[in-house]
Order: C-alpha cells, then structure tokens, then sequence
C-alpha cells in the first residue's frame, strides 16, 4: 500500500516541477524586449579585405560604404541598404608601405566620388567630396555624403615606380585602413578592424594578359570544350567568327575574354558606338601559386541557369610559364559533368 502511495507522490512532484518550468519560460518568454531597428548603429567599413592590380597600374581604389541594415519589414531578408541623413568626414590611413620608402614618391594625389547612375558620377556634377591626404604621415580624409550608400576612393600613383622588367620575389604595396569619423548627429559606428592590402603583382609572372591562337585547330578546340560547360554561348563558335582569344590572371581572378568579328551599335550614354561583340567568362579565385615559373591552378566560374539558380564550375589543374609562353593544363566539372583534362599555349 505503501508503495500505492509513493508512485503518485513522485508523479505529482514531477508535474509541478514541468509546469513551474514551463511558467517561467513563458515568463521570460513575454518579457523579452524587441529592440527598434533604429536602436542598432549605422556601420561604415572599407567594402574590401584584399585588393590588388598589376606593377603598371595607375590608380588604387577602395570603397567605402555602409553595412546593409536591419528590414523591419522583413522584405530585404539579407539586410537593408542603408544612408545618412547628414555627411559625416572619415579618416583614413595608410600603412605598412612595401617596395618603396616614402608615400609621396608613389601616391601622387587622389580623389573621391559617388555613382549617381551608370553614365555619371558626383565628380560630373562637380559635387566635391573634400579628398586630403598628407604625403608626410600617410593619412587623409573624405567626406562620405547623405543619401549615398557608398563612395570610391581613388589614389592616384606613379606608374613607372613598379613597372620593371623582373621578376620580384619581395612583396610590394600597402594598407588601406580607416581610422575614425567626424562629429556627426547621426547613430553612427566606424569599423576600424577592417584592413584592404593593396598589392602590386608582377607582369613577368603568370598574372598579366595572355593570348591564345584561335587560328589553330586543336587549341581552339581545347578552349571550346573546357569552357563551354561554363558558358553556352562558346557551343559551336568558329575560328571565322572570333577577331581574338585574351585570358587574363589577376590576383584573384580568372578572365577568358572572346571577341567576334561581328559588330553591334551600343548607345549606353546617349553616344552611339559600334563595337564588336564579346563573350566573356569571370572565375574567381580559390588557389593561385604565386610562382614565376609553375604552380597550381583552381579557380571556380558561375553558371546561371535558365531558372535563374547558380551552378558552380570547378576548375583545376595547374601551370607552366616559359619565358613568354604559358602552358595551362585544366579540368572542369559541374558536379554532374566534367571534361577531360585540357592543355592551353597562351603566349604573350
């Protein structure tokens, strides 16, 4: 009888015990404070992590820009464009100079604009931005506007200053860093962690522009079969269609660029032009030796599909560079399909 008692004694302690727990959970529930989109801090940031052009560049650029925002809506799920009410000025520094010794023997000035549509930018419309920057210690500012999302900062540099005939084994190039903000009325953060490296890369290396014969049968056939999977609009083209065939390596890029003989009329800006019609194919990246003469190659192409999806096209294989000639040996699949492994005689 005893142990008649015992069994609904625990049973009815373990049910209080569920639903004091469960009380207080819906509790803590009830009381938990909604914060007001408004409540969270406006981020300015510089857009890049790492950037970088050839020895022969002329110019640097950096974006500035604010962080996509908080939807109360919740239309923009990945976060909603945000702008100022009121400029604000922004510092900026630059640090960590490599292949040179002083910031006025490579930065010749600069300038900052905003887009204001595909065709025209705030330096047209003569809306000045306010740009310093002091040679002598390496830092600057500019004005980041109202109602603007992001702006450019262009450094002007010397060409000539990197633009040699060897092959460099020292890195060279700099950091773009920003530093602080002006007073403002605005609810407004700067982020001062993020840091773009600008770096120089060698033009008598792999990276640069390269070309490949598209007059020879067997090389524009490896072209078209490795490049096709990626791009539709290669399928079937002929020798007697195509002007040229430019692969270009930059620092964290992969370019095909073909360019037909066929000729459109394009008025982008209200000036008509003939031009001649072009396919051109973007890879970004993944791994790139940066070796003079070899190294591995894997870069990664989007597919967009007719449904509008994105399919991804790897690419691997590695490469070869003598003298003026790169041999460039490759495989591509799209996870369902995947060509054979290709060679490419890229010569400049």
């Amino acid at each position: 009888m005893k142990q008649k008692l015992i069994i609904p004694f625990k049973i009815s302690f373990i049910a209080l015990a569920v639903v004091l727990i469960a009380a207080c959970s819906k509790q803590k529930f009830e009381h938990t404070a909604v914060r007001d989109a408004a409540d969270f801090p406006k981020q300015l940031v510089v857009d890049e992590e790492d950037a970088g052009d050839l020895e022969d560049t002329d110019k640097a650029s950096f974006e500035i820009k604010l962080t996509d925002g908080i939807d109360p809506e919740g239309i923009e799920l990945s976060g909603k464009p945000q702008v100022l009410g009121s400029a604000v000025t922004v510092q900026f520094e630059l640090k960590d100079a490599e292949g040179f010794a002083n910031w006025s023997d490579y930065i010749l000035g600069g300038t900052a604009f905003y887009e204001v549509d595909d065709c025209t930018t705030s330096e047209d419309l003569g809306v000045d931005l306010q740009f310093t920057f002091d040679p002598t210690t390496g830092k600057g500012s500019v004005l980041f506007p109202a109602e603007v999302n992001s702006i450019e900062l262009e450094l002007e540099l010397d060409p000539t200053m990197m633009d040699d005939a060897i092959e460099n084994t020292d890195d060279r190039g700099f950091t773009f860093a920003l530093t602080g903000i002006g007073t403002t009325t605005e609810n407004l953060v700067i982020n001062t962690d993020l840091e773009t490296t600008f770096r120089l890369y060698d033009d008598e290396k792999v990276f640069g522009g390269w070309e490949a014969d598209h007059t020879n049968a067997s090389e524009l056939s490896n072209i078209l079969d490795l490049f096709t999977i990626a791009n539709s609009d290669l399928n079937g083209l002929t020798a007697a269609e195509i002007d040229k065939i430019e692969v270009e390596f930059a620092f964290d890029e992969f370019k095909l660029l073909i360019t037909l003989v066929e000729t459109e009329t394009i008025d982008d800006c209200g000036t008509p032009e003939v031009v001649q019609l072009e396919i051109e194919l973007e890879g970004e990246w993944e791994e790139l030796t940066d070796d003079a003469m070899s190294g591995t190659a894997h870069f990664i192409v989007e597919r967009e599909e007719d449904n509008g999806f994105i399919t991804e096209v790897e690419y691997e294989g590695s490469f070869e560079r003598i003298g003026n000639t790169l041999t460039l040996t490759l495989t591509g699949s799209d996870g369902n399909s995947e060509t054979n492994e290709l060679t490419l005689t890229l010569t400049r």
